[in-house]
């Protein structure tokens, strides 16, 4: 379920893309656009079943969801420092602290 959402948010961005670009008629571009909103609901409301079903499957998702952002955080303070952006002493903190989090996240029981 969860890759056929990536799937479909992939082929919005190209949708955009081409709109974007002139490549297809506002026509053209309304009708794909309202079919992937209705595909995109659909994905949604199975999701949602299944983890109401299973409340694991949640927990999961924010659990990785919560590591990408970490992560994202950590690169950002790294390219900090590199540009120079963010003095090293600055970034230590903070860097220690994400890490932290991460192997909290990512360690045993998870």
């Amino acid at each position: 379920m969860k890759a056929k959402q990536l799937a479909l948010g992939a082929a919005r961005l190209e949708l955009e893309h081409l709109g974007r670009m002139k490549a297809v008629s506002p026509a053209t571009f309304e009708t794909l656009s309202t079919e992937m909103e209705r595909h995109s609901q659909d994905l949604d409301a199975d999701v949602m079943r299944l983890q109401d079903a299973d409340p694991r499957l949640a927990e999961e998702e924010i659990r990785l969801a919560r590591l990408r952002m970490l992560a994202a955080e950590r690169s950002a303070l790294q390219r900090g420092v590199i540009e120079g952006l963010v003095p090293p002493e600055v970034s230590e903190h903070l860097l220690t602290d994400a890490a932290g989090k991460i192997d909290r996240l990512s360690g045993p029981g998870h």
